[in-house]
């Protein structure tokens, strides 16, 4: 319900900083958008006595108003995507849940202690108490041997996750990336 009342507010505002901005600038004359009704007649009358600075303002403050509530009402309507957890633990005192980002995070770390191996990237596959499934990128210096990098970040990354998440590896796809000498130097510097 709170959401709902939130979008119609965004939606208000928008519309209203909208027509606030098009009569500020002058591009359509108030009575034109809102009627030649109670509102519109007096609106004009304000807008009138506006210097075309003052007028600037308005338009300004509007426009951001008018994008602010646009991008909130974006937000609001996002798809929502639930973080995924590993259930570590599941006993009679309840469950030790590991969000995915913390398992990411120890299988990149050890990834990076391989030989050559100057950046790494891995990302956890799996829910529940189903096995993990890792997919990493490595990024190694010109001149490291490119099966020993793969071979020892695959193990280090399975060996870690195992030993200090609790989670069972199913297996570890390594992508070898040879970084530019130029890059390399960049990233170092």
């Amino acid at each position: 319900m709170a959401r709902g009342l939130l979008s119609v507010l965004l939606m208000t505002i928008f519309a209203t900083s909208a027509v606030v901005f098009v009569v500020a600038l002058g591009m359509v004359p108030s009575s034109a958008l809102v009627g030649a009704g109670p509102l519109g007649e007096p609106l004009d009358a304000v807008v009138a006595a506006l210097t075309s600075s003052d007028r600037l303002g308005v338009a300004a403050f509007c426009a951001a108003a008018a994008a602010l509530s646009l991008a909130l009402l974006i937000r609001i309507f996002r798809p929502y995507r639930a973080a995924t957890h590993h259930v570590v633990v599941a006993d009679e005192y309840g469950f030790v849940l590991v969000d995915s980002h913390g398992v990411e995070a120890v299988a990149s770390a050890a990834a990076l202690r391989a030989p050559g191996v100057v950046d790494a990237d891995v990302r956890a596959n799996g829910s529940g108490t189903s096995p993990v499934r890792l997919a990493a990128v490595i990024g190694v210096h010109p001149g490291a041997s490119l099966e020993e990098a793969g071979r020892a970040a695959r193990e280090l990354a399975r060996n870690a996750v195992e030993r200090l998440v609790g989670l069972h590896v199913s297996d570890v796809t390594v992508d070898v990336q040879v970084l530019d000498p130029e890059e390399l130097g960049r990233a170092l510097s």
